[in-house]
C-alpha cells in the first residue's frame, strides 16, 4: 500500500522520502540550530510584517512568543536551508509526525501550504488566509486605500516588532474615509 501525498513531497512506498537523503535525520540526530537569540538580526522585513500580523488578528490570542515561533516555523517551511532556526521546524519535526513529509524548502506556491507548517491550526490558518498572499515573492506592496485595519497595523515599519496600535489604525481608517488620505505620499506625510 502506498502512503499518502503530503505537502512538499511524497512518500515512496517503504515509507522513504523519494530520492531524498535524510542526512542522519532517520538516526534521531537533528541538525545544529541556527541563528541568534536577538529577533532583530533573525527576521527580515517580511518575517517581521507576519509577525505584526499574526499579532494584530486579536481572535488569533497570540503573545509575541507564540507568534515568533510560528514567523520561523514558516521560515523554515520555505527556506532552502535543512537548519533549524531557533523555535523553527526542519524536516526531523515532519517526518516525526503521523503522516511523515517534508517542508518544501522554497517560496510558497499557495498559501493553503500554510496549513501543513507545524503550529499553524485551523482555525489560525482562517483566521491568517485572507489577509495573506504568495505573489510577488519579492517588491510586494499593499493598498493603503483599501487593506483592512489588521494589515494596516502589520504595515507599522520595518524595525518594529509589533502592530499599530489600534488607536493608530483607526485614524488611519478615518482618515482614509474622510478623503484626507487619497495616496500613498499623503499617508505617509501624515503624523499620527
Amino acid at each position: 500500500m502506498e502512503s499518502p501525498r503530503q505537502p512538499g513531497g511524497q512518500r515512496s512506498g517503504d515509507g522513504t522520502p523519494d530520492g531524498q537523503d535524510l542526512s542522519g535525520e532517520e538516526q534521531g540526530t537533528p541538525p545544529p540550530v541556527s541563528e541568534s537569540n536577538d529577533p532583530s538580526k533573525r527576521l527580515n522585513t517580511q518575517q517581521r510584517v507576519f509577525l505584526r500580523l499574526l499579532l494584530s488578528i486579536e481572535e488569533a490570542e497570540l503573545n509575541r512568543g507564540e507568534a515568533m515561533r510560528l514567523v520561523e516555523r514558516v521560515s523554515d517551511f520555505i527556506d532552502a536551508d535543512r537548519t533549524p532556526r531557533l523555535d523553527g521546524a526542519e524536516s526531523e519535526v515532519y517526518l516525526a509526525s503521523a503522516f511523515p513529509y517534508r517542508p518544501p524548502n522554497r517560496p510558497l506556491a499557495s498559501v493553503s501550504e500554510l496549513r501543513a507548517v507545524d503550529g499553524i491550526t485551523p482555525e489560525l490558518y482562517r483566521l491568517i488566509a485572507p489577509y495573506l498572499t504568495v505573489w510577488p515573492v519579492e517588491g510586494s506592496k499593499v493598498n493603503i486605500l483599501t487593506a483592512p485595519p489588521q494589515l494596516l497595523a502589520a504595515l507599522a515599519g520595518d524595525d518594529a516588532f509589533e502592530p499599530l496600535a489600534s488607536q493608530e489604525v483607526a485614524r488611519i481608517v478615518e482618515l482614509r474615509a474622510e478623503g484626507m488620505i487619497t495616496d500613498v505620499d499623503t499617508y505617509l506625510s501624515d503624523a499620527l
